[in-house]
């Protein structure tokens, strides 16, 4: 039995929601199934508690995977996972990420990450009851943590994940269990819902110590029977994600990920988390914002709120950010601070290189540089101002100003500085937009010296960015002028852009950086994306090497793939390649329907509607594409929508009608496509029978397959079955059981003469089937298979220049104030989502 035979659609939040609605009120009705559908949830953990909810809607069992990591699973006969012919994928929401800046939890401010939700999106995902093949049971096993891991640890373990949300005394330590719950009912999924209460936060607790083997007793049992219908599936999406959370945060401290697939899955690289494997605390993006060489200064924060960090402090902490990786850290803890040298990306000692404590803050920072010169030199070398330590009860840069007592300065550009000057009990922020200029008030007097420097930096920030926009557009002109040039030298592109970075990032862009740290230091000299590249041309730089930077830098995908293959000369395809590109993207590029086809004949397939024509164009264009007979037939087996089409893309794409039927009798395709395939070859039902004998197809499909070329003639069946597969008459009559023939048809079938000696039988026999209608598509007309592609956002057809310089901020000529500042957008650092993304 099918367990999804037909698509299913969810276009809007309020279909997801009615059809939740329609799943809670059968199947979220008493204690037994709210427990059955908890049970089911435990193998999708590594989904969001939406995702789990949506499976177990459509009646999942057991682990899911999309069909290609499927593939990737060995079966138990020796071969690889496959999905049941006529199953239908099951629809999960996952996130698009994209290149943007986002609060930072660690730091403050905003940090650039690569991993932003920029939308969401619907992806196909089978489950194992879909599956004609099964995985082997020992590839789906989930390792045994219970022996691994001792109460003292765990007791740890469980009270520091649980101080992110605990406030006041925490609970035994001795009852894990108890203390997770108490953390569960402070743990709201979202601001408009009330956290989960009594047995509902009881059961997020037992999944989560489920996952270590440490449970107590049995889930705790919970009625839904007296709430709403659309509640009750609320309620338990309420349990889910607590169960996420509280799993994730004790995995963090046990350096084990909970929420681990036992599938195979796609390593996707975020750069906002620090894997549960890991011992650095600090993750990538919030590292990128850090400048190098120079002590910043954070807090001072309380214990809670160090915790809720992922850290152990009490008091302030400082960070040196040492080169693109590596970093050292030093923070407070009461009377005493600690310190640890970490690298996001090293191997050794999970990221974790050295560590230890000292008497205050400014003596773990001086052993930590000590430590780092002795025992890490090559650290040492990548940073060329290793400052001394920041006076203590002062901010990064902020130094006090001689015959003004509680007044600071701190030097934000060459021509900005921000001034906090005291007046009595109170502080006065200002700015001084020229060196010898007047200051000039940017707020009221606050009692706060923290307010009044955070009020006089951001005022000066934004000076900042008036000032270098104001020329941006004539220095980025300036530096795509020396990198088209032939006297292109790395030593002019120092000189030109050095007076826009500090001293640090002067000598690493002097000092041969790889490609990734010279486009860091390009964006932050202001250099657009569009010179980047350009840039990185002269350089010499290969395309594997630019290929991946340039999503990055902000070049569009369909424009990255006209510089690759402009610039440096690659073929559009192997630059899709590169880049990752998807179908629609590769259209927007200029590539032709071949090209896109043969990078990405799934993107194009999965969008063309249920007509015979255009699939009898795919398949031929498959076939001048360079995919193999085999390939195509796994391609169009998948995505096909009925026989008709299948039949049409696959005997276009292979001429010869034997090698043709037995792909898809090898692909498992039902009786239907065979029959169609064989008609569209124009074969008779003999030479039909003939195919299916070199094939070896089962007696059971290839009997019906005759039948139906034989418009439902058994007798005329029997006798070709009986001469060319060479069948029995009593098989054949097996095989066409389910056709119900009675008693005076059975007794003809027995009594039919040979075909030899039939001349009537032999004249049907032989009779070709009717030819298929010629397409009205010739073959040079390959672009109507991309007319069902989504377009592309934006116009990717402007000069690449223009296209990119158009994301600069444009005047508002409706703002009252003229000024340059006045005319910038304000940052919307929050990124909406709709209900159905929530």
């Amino acid at each position: 039995m099918l367990v999804n035979p037909r698509p299913i659609r969810l276009d809007s939040a309020r279909d997801v929601n009615a059809h939740l609605d329609r799943w809670a009120t059968d199947h979220l009705a008493d204690p037994d199934q709210w427990q059955t559908v908890l049970d089911l949830s435990r193998d999708w953990s590594d989904y969001s508690a939406r995702n789990q909810l949506l499976l177990a809607s459509y009646a999942a069992t057991g682990p899911v995977a999309g069909i290609e990591t499927w593939r990737l699973v060995p079966a138990q006969d020796n071969a690889t996972c496959a999905v049941r012919t006529g199953e239908h994928a099951l629809p999960v929401r996952v996130p698009v990420t994209t290149t943007s800046a986002e609060p930072d939890p660690h730091l403050g401010g905003a940090r650039p990450t690569a991993a932003a939700v920029a939308g969401w999106e619907w992806r196909g995902v089978f489950c194992l009851e879909q599956l004609a093949r099964r995985p082997d049971p020992a590839t789906i096993t989930r390792p045994d943590l219970a022996l691994r891991i001792d109460d003292e640890r765990l007791g740890d373990a469980v009270v520091a994940a649980a101080r992110r949300t605990l406030k006041g005394r925490v609970p035994d330590r001795n009852e894990p269990g108890l203390v997770l719950e108490a953390a569960a009912e402070r743990m709201p999924r979202k601001s408009s819902r009330a956290a989960p209460t009594g047995p509902l936060a009881g059961q997020a607790a037992w999944l989560a110590m489920a996952r270590l083997g440490r449970a107590d007793g049995v889930l705790p049992r919970f009625d839904p029977s007296g709430l709403a219908v659309r509640e009750r599936w609320e309620s338990m999406l309420d349990v889910l994600d607590t169960d996420r959370r509280l799993s994730a945060a004790l995995g963090r401290q046990l350096d084990v990920d909970l929420l681990a697939s036992p599938l195979p899955r796609m390593n996707i690289d975020d750069d906002r988390a620090v894997a549960a494997a890991r011992r650095n605390r600090l993750p990538r993006a919030s590292l990128q914002q850090l400048p190098v060489g120079r002590w910043v200064e954070v807090g001072p924060y309380t214990p809670d709120e160090w915790a809720a960090r992922g850290e152990e402090g009490s008091g302030k902490g400082t960070y040196l950010r040492l080169n693109s990786t590596a970093y050292l850290v030093a923070i407070e803890r009461g009377d005493r601070a600690t310190w640890r040298l970490e690298d996001t990306r090293a191997k050794v000692g999970a990221g974790r290189l050295d560590g230890g404590d000292d008497a205050n803050l400014e003596a773990a920072q001086a052993t930590a540089l000590a430590t780092l010169t002795r025992r890490y030199p090559q650290l040492a070398g990548h940073s060329p101002d290793l400052a001394a330590p920041a006076p203590s009860g002062t901010r990064t840069d902020w130094e006090p100003i001689p015959d003004q007592p509680g007044s600071l300065r701190r030097i934000l550009h060459s021509q900005v500085a921000a001034y906090v000057i005291a007046a009595g009990d109170q502080w006065v922020p200002m700015l001084q937009r020229a060196p010898g200029g007047l200051l000039e008030g940017v707020g009221t007097p606050v009692r706060s010296q923290e307010e009044a420097m955070s009020m006089s930096e951001l005022a000066g920030r934004r000076a900042v960015r008036e000032a270098q926009l104001a020329t941006r557009v004539g220095f980025d002109d300036a530096i795509a002028e020396l990198a088209g040039s032939i006297d292109y030298s790395r030593e002019q592109l120092v000189q030109r852009i050095a007076t826009r970075l500090g001293e640090p990032e002067q000598i690493a862009l002097a000092s041969a950086p790889s490609p990734s740290e010279l486009v860091e230091l390009l964006g932050d000299a202001g250099v657009t994306p569009a010179t980047t590249v350009a840039i990185l041309h002269a350089e010499g730089m290969a395309a594997s090497e630019v290929g991946p930077l340039l999503p990055i830098i902000g070049i569009p995908p369909a424009d990255a793939i006209r510089e690759l293959h402009q610039r440096w000369g690659i073929a559009r395809v192997a630059a899709a390649e590169l880049l990752d590109a998807t179908a629609t993207e590769m259209r927007a590029a200029g590539c032709t329907p071949t090209e896109i086809i043969a990078a990405r004949p799934r993107d194009v397939l999965a969008t063309l509607p249920a007509t015979p024509d255009l699939w009898d164009l795919a398949g031929g264009t498959l076939a001048v594409s360079g995919h193999t007979p085999e390939e195509i037939a796994g391609i169009v087996a998948t995505h096909t929508p009925n026989p008709d089409c299948f039949a049409a893309a696959l005997a276009a794409a292979v001429d010869d009608p034997t090698v043709g039927i037995g792909l898809a009798a090898r692909r498992g395709m039902p009786p239907e496509a065979l029959v169609a395939l064989s008609e569209r070859y124009g074969l008779s039902p003999i030479e039909t029978a003939s195919a299916l004998a070199d094939a070896q197809v089962t007696p059971r499909v290839a009997v019906r397959v005759i039948h139906d070329r034989c418009d439902g003639d058994p007798v005329l069946a029997t006798q070709i079955a009986r001469s060319t597969l060479g069948l029995r008459t009593d098989t054949v009559i097996t095989a066409l059981g389910e056709h119900d023939l009675d008693d005076a048809t059975v007794t003809h079938v027995r009594d039919s003469a040979p075909l030899s000696r039939d001349r009537d039988a032999l004249i049907a026999a032989h009779q070709p089937a009717r030819a298929a209608p010629r397409s009205p598509f010739a073959r040079s007309e390959t672009s109507r298979l991309l007319a069902a592609l989504p377009a592309p956002e934006g116009d990717s057809h402007e000069s690449r220049r223009s296209a990119l310089l158009a994301a600069l901020p444009k005047p508002d000529n409706h703002v009252a104030d003229q000024s340059l500042l006045a005319s910038l957008p304000e940052p919307d650092l929050t990124l909406e989502l709709t209900e159905i993304d929530r």
